[in-house]
């Protein structure tokens, strides 16, 4: 009887030890997940662009977000997001998360209503107001983000050798951008100078930097923006405007007279929206440093917001000795090039009769 009481006893004793193993072990493993969901994988604020696609299993998405490094612990991720009932809810489409947010903020996000943005594209070749209406018909306020690019103190390297007082106009790159709804006209400007950035490459940048600068360059690039139409002519016509630069010859850009025109006409018409129509002889005699059919330099800044073919062209021209162009009036929108003024004119003839 005592044997089997001592045995009883003992077993008791390895039961109550197993027992207490198994608590200590859970709730080190509770502090462990409580402590792992809570914890911020970085300190930085920093957003990152996150796409789920239509369609795309939970196990595809905890492996994006554990590779774009915003989630650390797949295992414990996978286990909340089945807690909070997370998996059936997630939400296809384009998400801006923090490197900073907690398991429970990124599932937050992924599984709410998809009313945070809004796209809106912005094609190449726009004034500073053309854009801001574009914003404007998505809820952002337009004379604001005309303010803020012509007053706002933006700090990025590319933006050293823009004149004091100068806009960041020519630098807004042109792009389909899905922009939360909570970001304000700043924070849009923002997200179209880093995309500038990201897109002008740092070796562009550095021969721009080379040559006449960055600012410049981006003002002879809205130039070809708005005279090319054709891409494989972008060089071409980057070569004609410095050519003629080179030579101390005016560059006689309609653009920049169209520019000089509708400038003048904005400051008197707060509605006005008929920018850029086709200019007339008075057009080019506008008094304007813009005004390149006056004026025998570049403009003093970019007259509209150049995409990369046209950046890349007036980094990298082509070498030529063409110093005139003219539209030939076909559907795609080709001009034919001349050596001499004398050329110039007689092609200027044909295609105008």
């Amino acid at each position: 009887m005592n044997i089997i009481s001592r045995l009883s006893g003992i077993t008791l004793k390895i039961i109550f030890g197993l027992i207490m193993i198994v608590v200590v072990v859970v709730a080190g493993f509770g502090v462990y997940f409580f402590m792992e969901v809570g914890s911020r994988p970085s300190s930085s604020t920093d957003v990152v662009p996150f796409n789920i696609n239509v369609g795309e299993s939970f196990s595809q998405v905890t492996g994006d977000l554990y590779d774009a490094k915003l989630v650390r612990n797949t295992f414990v991720f996978r286990i909340r997001a089945r807690l909070l009932g997370a998996e059936e809810r997630i939400q296809s489409g384009y998400f801006y998360l923090r490197r900073d947010m907690t398991m429970d903020e990124i599932l937050e996000t992924i599984t709410s209503a998809r009313l945070v943005e809004r796209q809106v594209t912005i094609p190449e070749g726009l004034r500073l107001e053309q854009i801001a209406a574009r914003l404007e018909e998505k809820g952002w306020n337009k004379e604001k983000f005309i303010q803020l690019v012509k007053k706002g103190d933006y700090q990025f390297g590319f933006l050293d050798d823009k004149p004091p007082g100068a806009s960041v106009e020519g630098f807004l790159f042109p792009d389909t951008y899905r922009i939360p709804a909570s970001y304000t006209e700043d924070d849009i400007i923002i997200m179209m100078l880093k995309r500038f950035g990201d897109q002008y490459s740092a070796p562009l940048r550095d021969k721009a930097r080379t040559g006449m600068g960055i600012y410049k360059v981006v003002t002879m690039a809205s130039l070809i923006e708005r005279e090319a139409v054709v891409a494989s002519e972008r060089p071409i016509i980057a070569s004609v405007f410095y050519n003629r630069l080179n030579k101390g010859m005016m560059l006689q850009s309609d653009p920049t007279a169209q520019w000089a025109r509708d400038t003048e006409n904005a400051r008197n018409n707060l509605n006005f929206s008929k920018w850029w129509d086709k200019p007339v002889p008075k057009d080019l005699e506008i008094d304007s440093p813009y005004n390149t059919y006056k004026a025998k330099a570049l403009p003093p800044g970019p007259i509209c917001n150049p995409g990369l073919a046209s950046l890349s062209a007036a980094t990298e021209p082509a070498t030529t000795d063409y110093y005139y162009f003219v539209a030939t009036g076909d559907k795609e929108g080709t001009h034919d090039f001349s050596r001499t003024y004398e050329e110039h004119a007689l092609k200027v003839k044909q295609y105008s009769s």
